[in-house]
């Protein structure tokens, strides 16, 4: 009896390292091709970064005086305060599926042609819904920009896959575990200090806050789309041919 308990735990504890070694394996070798390690520079992940703070900064920013800034210029009611905060969320919850969708048909950052980066598109999103807010010219344009500003909030969910597909769990200088730690602390920053930030600019006009964060997602727009570069597993994936397959499209169409 002895035997036979010492030969099946032998055999379960061999089955355990199989089962060990089997989920190692694609952390170690998923990105490695040709004996080489495929990762991005860290510039390109400090602005993924940057995209998801100025995105959540500009969701934030109007946050304090978006009451009375809706009362004093658009004698706005109770009810419709309310939809200003609820239709952000509402918009982005539709529209999260379709980001995904998206993300996945034109890669993280689209090489092809004129094709605008994803990350890119959301900077110059929220500040049209920022502009849209700041310069409204009633109730309805101003729940428009917010509703708009909403969509773009789900970039979030495309820089943890971007963070995903270029780290990994080494000492390369790219931990994974360390980009997904600043990708927490940047939105974290950026609601803390956002609503902040607009009350101070309040003092020059309700509407300021919402003008200066169009501003600042307009001149990270182009730094984003230098400095980032596509997923190699993305591409990796099958995301050339579905881009080659787009341009030749458009060459025929």
């Amino acid at each position: 009896l002895a035997q036979g308990s010492y030969g099946s735990n032998s055999a379960k504890s061999s089955d355990i390292q199989r089962l060990c070694a089997a989920m190692k394996a694609p952390l170690m070798e998923d990105d490695v091709e040709d004996g080489q390690r495929q990762a991005v520079p860290a510039a390109a992940l400090w602005m993924v970064l940057l995209t998801v703070f100025l995105d959540q900064f500009g969701g934030n920013v109007l946050v304090p005086m978006l009451a009375p800034y809706a009362r004093m210029d658009f004698n706005a009611s109770d009810a419709d305060i309310g939809y200003l905060f609820s239709f952000p969320c509402a918009s982005a919850f539709a529209f999260s599926y379709m980001m995904a969708s998206f993300t996945n048909s034109l890669g993280r950052k689209p090489v092809l042609g004129d094709v605008p980066q994803v990350f890119v598109i959301s900077l110059l999103g929220m500040a049209l819904a920022c502009l849209c807010q700041g310069a409204a010219g009633s109730f309805g344009w101003l729940l428009l920009g917010r509703t708009f500003g909403g969509m773009w909030l789900n970039i979030l969910t495309t820089a943890k896959v971007y963070i995903n597909e270029t780290t990994d769990w080494d000492v390369t200088g790219n931990e994974r575990s360390y980009w997904f730690a600043q990708l927490s602390l940047c939105q974290n920053v950026a609601k803390l200090f956002a609503p902040a930030l607009g009350g101070a600019l309040s003092h020059y006009g309700l509407n300021v806050p919402s003008l200066a964060t169009a501003l600042v997602n307009i001149v990270g727009a182009p730094l984003v789309y230098l400095y980032v570069v596509e997923s190699p597993r993305f591409l990796q994936g099958g995301g050339a041919e579905r881009k080659a397959l787009r341009a030749c499209s458009r060459r025929h169409a």
